[in-house]
C-alpha cells in the first residue's frame, strides 16, 4: 500500500473542536451558491470566513466586533491623508488588539483568532483586509500555493506581512518590497483557502469524509487551486487504505474509484487499487470455511 502524503500548507483560521462537516451546513451551501459567480454578494468577507471556518458565532456578533475595531481605526486615522501612514496605524491595531496569541499553522477559524488571538497568515490577512476596507484603504490579498499576505495599492505601494509584528519597524527598505511571490486573489479565493486548510486538518485527524467535503468546497470556490485537487486525491487514497484495514473492502474500492476519477493513471492510486483487491481476495479465501447463514433463525 502507498499512502499519498498530504501536500499541506496552512493559510487560514484556528482548529475547531468536533467534526462539524459531515454534511455542508446550510450556511456553507448558501455561501457556495453566492460565490458561484466569483463574487460575494449575500455575505461579507468576514461572514464568509466565519462560515467556512465552521464558527459557532453569529455573523452579526462578528460584524459588531469589527465595527468596534473599525471605529477605533477611524479615530486613529483622523487627520492623515497618507495611505501608508494609515496602513501602519491599521497594522498596529491588528497586532495589539487582534493577534495577541500564538501563530498556529493549522488555524482555520477566524472566530478563534478574534476570541483568543491565535492566528496564521490567512486569518491575519483576512482580518487586516477587512479592517483596511473600513477606512477606504486599497489593500488586497496576494497568495502563492503556500503563503498569503497583503499589498497596499496606489501611490504608496507596499507589501505587508501581517504575521510579522515588527514588519514596519525593522527596515524601511521593506516598504518598497513589492513583487513578492504570488498573485492577487479575490475574496472568494481567499475563502476557498479556509475550506482547504480545514480539509487538511480533518484529513490529518483521520476524518476523511469531512476532509473530502471541505476540499471539494475549496475546489468549487477556486478550481484553479491545484493543492486542493492534489489533497482531495490524497484524502480519497488514504481513506481507501483506512477502510481496507478495517476490512470494509467494498467501501475502500469505492474510494479508490473516486481517486481514479481525479488521476486515473497515478501510480500510487493504481498500486493501492491492486493492494485492496489482493487484501479483499485474501479475506474472502480465509473466510470460505465459515458456515453460511442460509435462512433467518426461527423465533422460539
Amino acid at each position: 500500500m502507498k499512502r499519498i502524503s498530504l501536500v499541506s500548507f496552512f493559510v487560514a483560521l484556528a482548529a475547531f473542536p468536533g467534526s462539524p462537516n459531515r454534511a455542508l451546513a446550510d450556511g456553507s451551501r448558501r455561501l457556495i451558491e453566492d460565490a458561484a459567480d466569483g463574487q460575494l454578494d449575500e455575505f461579507t468577507l468576514v461572514e464568509a470566513a466565519l462560515i467556512a471556518g465552521a464558527t459557532t458565532e453569529s455573523p452579526a456578533m462578528a460584524n459588531a466586533r469589527f465595527d468596534r475595531l473599525a471605529c477605533e481605526l477611524q479615530q486613529a486615522c483622523k487627520g492623515s491623508d497618507s495611505d501608508l501612514i494609515r496602513v501602519k496605524v491599521a497594522f498596529k491595531l491588528l497586532q495589539e488588539r487582534v493577534l495577541s496569541g500564538q501563530f498556529n499553522p493549522e488555524c482555520f477559524c477566524i472566530q478563534k483568532t478574534l476570541d483568543h488571538g491565535e492566528f496564521n497568515c490567512l486569518t491575519a490577512t483576512i482580518i487586516f483586509q477587512c479592517l483596511c476596507r473600513q477606512v477606504g484603504l486599497p489593500v488586497v490579498a496576494i497568495a502563492s500555493d503556500s503563503h498569503i499576505y497583503c499589498r497596499l495599492l496606489g501611490k504608496e505601494t507596499a507589501d505587508i506581512e501581517t504575521t510579522c509584528p515588527n514588519w514596519f519597524d525593522s527596515t524601511e527598505s521593506k516598504l518598497a518590497q513589492t513583487g513578492l511571490a504570488g498573485l492577487e486573489v479575490s475574496d472568494v479565493k481567499a475563502v476557498a483557502r479556509i475550506y482547504y486548510n480545514r480539509g487538511i486538518v480533518e484529513a490529518h485527524r483521520g476524518r476523511f469524509a469531512d476532509a473530502v467535503c471541505c476540499l471539494k468546497s475549496s475546489i468549487r470556490l477556486d478550481g484553479s487551486f491545484e493543492p486542493a485537487v492534489r489533497n482531495l486525491l490524497a484524502a480519497y487514497n488514504n481513506w481507501a487504505i483506512s477502510l481496507c484495514h478495517d476490512e470494509r473492502f467494498d467501501e475502500a474500492a469505492a474510494m479508490i474509484m473516486q481517486a481514479k476519477s481525479i488521476a486515473p493513471d497515478r501510480a500510487s492510486v493504481l498500486y493501492n487499487e491492486q493492494y485492496i483487491r489482493q487484501k479483499w481476495a485474501e479475506f474472502v479465501k480465509a473466510n470460505q470455511h465459515l458456515p453460511r447463514v442460509t435462512s433467518s433463525p426461527q423465533p422460539r
